[in-house]
């Protein structure tokens, strides 16, 4: 159902030809974007697909044609960006921003700076910076028709739930981010547009599991028993 919206928003409502579209997508090396890599693909788009690793890379490789193009992407490195080299891609027409983690999971107490300083720098700064990147050539391409970016958030940007703090203040960030810019690109032939996942099966939500024990795991013996042990396993 992901898929079909984000294909929907990207292509689907405005019939449009895929020859010579170019679309860029982040966070490739499994889950969502991964998924949308392959969809793409075979519906005959030209896709490059940001990968964090190059195990990631192989897997695209693997999966899909040679119309979907693996590169290396760090989104939190500005250099690893910049390596990129946007410029040089030809009709760049959408740009996914996909990448994300859910970082450090738990009552809020149980967090640092640093848990908020992690997840900020991938799901919030590094889909500005990426976008900011690639806006100038988005903008250049507009002669064929609307060019889009779209941004995967949340609907824990707009329901907020306990124990998922960070994750949920990128999302909000990244949607008033997406807000504004899409206020801002009003008549430049650039469409904003937002996906809300929910609670999906996924690598994402094995992981988040995972983080919860990891944040108990990490706590000092004295809190863990001022928290207690059966209220940790209800979290």
């Amino acid at each position: 159902m992901l898929l079909i919206r984000t294909w929907d928003w990207l292509i689907g409502k405005l019939n449009v030809s895929v020859d010579r579209k170019f679309i860029f997508v982040t966070g490739c090396d499994s889950g969502f974007g991964e998924e949308l890599c392959v969809e793409l693909d075979r519906l005959g788009c030209h896709v490059f697909a940001g990968c964090l690793t190059v195990e990631g890379m192989v897997n695209i490789k693997d999966k899909c044609s040679a119309k979907v193009f693996p590169v290396k992407l760090d989104v939190r490195d500005h250099a690893s960006i910049l390596n990129y080299n946007f410029p040089l891609i030809p009709g760049l027409w959408a740009l996914v921003n996909n990448a994300g983690i859910c970082g450090a999971v738990g009552p809020t107490q149980w967090l640092n700076a640093g848990d908020f300083k992690e997840v900020l720098e991938t799901n919030l700064l590094g889909a500005i910076d990426v976008t900011l990147s690639a806006l100038p050539l988005l903008k250049s391409e507009n002669k064929y028709d609307s060019c889009r970016i779209v941004n995967m958030i949340s609907v824990l940007a707009h329901f907020h739930s306990p124990l998922t703090l960070p994750y949920t203040l990128s999302k909000a960030s990244l949607s008033i981010f997406s807000k504004v810019l899409r206020m801002e690109l009003k008549g430049m032939n650039v469409r904003v547009c937002t996906i809300e996942p929910g609670a999906h099966i996924s690598n994402f939500t094995d992981r988040t599991e995972m983080s919860l024990k990891q944040t108990w795991d990490r706590l000092p013996l004295v809190d863990q028993l001022l928290f207690g042990k059966q209220n940790y396993e209800k979290s």
